[in-house]
């Protein structure tokens, strides 16, 4: 039969429609995970306990013209449990040819992935939370890596060093940074990272530093530079901070 030699995994929840996708099969980890007994819903369309957002439709198009075409689908649904809560599911769909050449059913192999989802999620709302802080500081900031290459830098970075940064994440800081000494004019952009790669606490330089925009606009600033740590006191890259003191200068 349709179920001979078929053993999943127990972590696995397998269900089985028919032609027009109504459930003809459920396992004991579907009805354990979605709340209904099968009972409740043999015979009723699968789509019945699947969310019907904008975007789940769309993947809801995609996997059905992927099936008809007798192609195996993969991809992510978002199911309903009897308690009303979502749950996301991996899903491997595949098409089952009937002895006429037409298919007879779809054969869905799904495994619960709502922990691996909720936590990306909490990932980029913390991310989105951080980025908003980050572009709403008053100052300059800009990070590196260890080796000195920039990974982030806030709006206001941009405009002081001329550089979007989309272009300026991935070059070294002394391609973006240009760093001068207000009284020799000397360049400070590798001590910059070279201090804060040697120190533990923040390394705050002197008043006398000018700062050289792309297009050669100069600003005074005070620079502080610190390296990131984490928990383990492994050194992650550094932060830069550049407080604009042109004004107080031309005071």
């Amino acid at each position: 039969g349709l179920l001979d030699g078929f053993a999943p995994e127990h972590e696995e929840e397998p269900t089985y429609t028919d032609a027009q996708g109504r459930l003809e099969y459920v396992n004991p980890a579907f009805e354990e995970l979605s709340g209904y007994s099968s009972a409740d819903i043999l015979g009723v369309p699968l789509t019945a306990f699947l969310r019907s957002e904008p975007e789940d439709l769309a993947t809801l198009e995609d996997m059905n013209r992927t099936l008809r075409c007798g192609e195996v689908w993969r991809g992510r649904l978002v199911g309903i449990r009897k308690s009303g809560r979502c749950w996301h599911q991996g899903a491997t769909v595949s098409p089952v040819v009937g002895p006429g050449g037409s298919i007879s059913h779809f054969v869905a192999v799904k495994r619960d992935i709502t922990d691996r989802i909720e936590a990306e999620l909490a990932l980029a709302r913390s991310e989105q939370s951080l980025a908003a802080t980050f572009n709403s500081v008053g100052d300059a900031l800009i990070v590196t890596d260890e080796s000195g290459v920039i990974v982030r830098m806030n709006p206001l970075a941009a405009e002081y060093t001329g550089w979007e940064s989309e272009e300026a994440c991935g070059q070294p800081l002394e391609n973006v940074v240009r760093m001068l000494s207000r009284v020799t004019r000397e360049v400070l952009t590798k001590g910059l990272i070279e201090d804060a790669l040697d120190e533990s606490i923040t390394a705050i330089q002197n008043r006398d530093t000018v700062l050289v925009a792309r297009d050669g606009v100069e600003r005074l600033v005070i620079t502080s530079s610190a390296p990131i740590l984490m928990e383990s006191q492994e050194m992650t890259g550094v932060v830069l901070v550049f407080h604009d003191m042109t004004a107080e200068y031309a005071v």
